[in-house]
């Protein structure tokens, strides 16, 4: 049986460390045979995302999509916020 997760990652101004963030969610995912759907819930950054993001290609995440919040509204709340 394979299982699918989704995954919730709260993200401020910090672009650069998502994209090896995934590559290794999805070397870990691919290993237990998981399919993954990722959402980046971006808390108001103010820095642009990082175009290279899109183009990454992935074995075991599906999809990665971001959602952005219109303040920063912090990481636990975000999560929070999106879970009701």
């Amino acid at each position: 049986m394979s299982l699918s997760l989704l995954v919730l990652i709260p993200t401020f101004n910090d672009w650069e460390t998502v994209e090896p963030l995934l590559s290794r969610l999805d070397l870990a995912v691919k290993d237990q045979k998981w399919m993954c759907d990722v959402l980046l819930l971006d808390d108001g950054s103010t820095e642009a995302l990082v175009e290279t993001l899109h183009r990454s290609r992935y074995q075991a995440l599906n999809k990665v999509s971001v959602l952005h919040l219109n303040r920063n509204i912090g990481h636990q709340r975000a999560i929070a916020d999106i879970a009701i």
